[in-house]
């Protein structure tokens, strides 16, 4: 649940665990009830605040949003959110609490979309840099004169030589 009152936690009887937002049900019903906003700030309980509400969940999309994308979890967390925003964009009529929720995952989503624009510059101009190596390796030219143009170290061209078994 994004929010529970003291009242709503007392109605359905559960109580505190040692993990702060996360409370138990008595113990032959075997579930237990999550309260989001309750929960500490971690990246364990990213994904979970990401379900709040209001500014609890503007806080976690922002703090997302600031993450590195390096693990396949964060990847489909990513598409999730982005499809999310759509369908939420394709609503005629969206309510308060959605149209913010749109705004701050289209923020999010144009600083990842910047981000994998320059990920897509870099990757091209390192191949850039690694296929003119080549061609000047092909063509004899000295290892040192193609480590001042490139700014590769002579380690590297020696890689790209025997990778590319260039004599």
């Amino acid at each position: 649940m994004p929010t529970a009152s003291d009242d709503v936690r007392q109605g359905f009887g559960v109580s505190e665990t040692e993990t702060s937002g996360v409370y138990a049900f008595p113990i032959l019903q075997r579930v237990g009830l999550v309260v989001v906003h309750q929960l500490p700030k971690t990246e364990d309980t990213l994904w979970l605040r990401i379900l709040g509400r209001a500014g609890d969940q503007r806080r976690a999309v922002e703090e997302f949003a600031q993450r590195p994308t390096e693990s396949s979890l964060h990847t489909s967390i990513e598409e999730l959110l982005a499809d999310y925003r759509a369908i939420l964009e394709k609503q005629r009529k969206l309510t308060p609490e959605e149209e913010e929720l749109v705004m701050n995952l289209s923020a999010a989503y144009l600083k990842k979309q910047e981000e994998w624009k320059q990920e897509g510059l870099e990757q091209g101009l390192e191949q850039g840099i690694t296929t003119v190596a080549s061609n000047l390796l092909r063509e004899g030219i000295a290892t040192e004169l193609i480590a001042k143009v490139t700014k590769l170290t002579l380690e590297e061209i020696e890689q790209l030589r025997e990778s590319s078994q260039i004599i």
